[in-house]
């Protein structure tokens, strides 16, 4: 159960998205582009223990896709996706000591897999998803001390890949015949993701 809790403990986002795919030629394939929100979580973590949730706001999610119908239940897909999430104001207050900025943005390239439970109308599906992440966090404190003894102003950029997994379940709905809107809520894991501390001040 260790290892679970680890797991569970280093969730990274939920992101409710929309897809609108549009459908070539052929059935066996689709394209489409993304867009919606994302939503940091504390999910696995005990309440003494700072979480995603804790330095991050919500963002956004955009994002293309490419896939393959392999029959009317199965769909496998490529995904490109960037996310950008906001410092939370009430966390990184600062303000007595200078002026400080902060964000989290990473980009993703994805495999999905889903099940769909009907084959024609309002397709609800549900699948995984696995792939590699590109993250980038961004600080810039610039102390009111600047330029004296007491300057701890900083400006710094943490990036590292990571690989990461998930699930998700939505729906699709036909629009026309070779466009289809798709409603989907994803949670996504990036395990051993280590905190790293970056002192701004003395």
């Amino acid at each position: 159960m260790k290892d679970v809790k680890q797991l569970i403990g280093l969730i990274i986002f939920i992101s409710l998205t929309q897809n609108l795919l549009g459908q070539p030629r052929s059935k066996d394939y689709y394209w489409g582009v993304k867009a919606g929100a994302v939503f940091p979580t504390n999910l696995g973590r005990s309440d003494d223990e700072i979480g995603f949730k804790d330095v991050a706001s919500t963002g956004f999610i955009s994002g293309l896709t490419a896939g393959w119908n392999y029959n009317e239940r199965l769909s496998l897909a490529a995904e490109l996706n960037y996310q950008y999430l906001p410092k939370k104001e009430s966390f990184w207050n600062v303000e007595s000591k200078g002026t400080f900025s902060a964000n989290y943005q990473s980009s993703s390239l994805l495999i999905t897999g889903n099940y769909h439970f009907s084959s024609e109308g309002w397709r609800p599906y549900c699948g995984v998803n696995f792939g590699m992440h590109y993250l980038r966090n961004r600080i810039d404190f610039n102390s009111k001390y600047n330029g004296t003894d007491n300057d701890a102003s900083i400006d710094y950029t943490a990036t590292e890949w990571h690989p990461g997994f998930g699930c998700q379940f939505g729906t699709m709905v036909e629009l026309t015949k070779n466009t289809q809107l798709v409603l989907e809520t994803r949670l996504s894991i990036i395990p051993y993701l280590k905190e790293k501390m970056v002192p701004i001040m003395d």
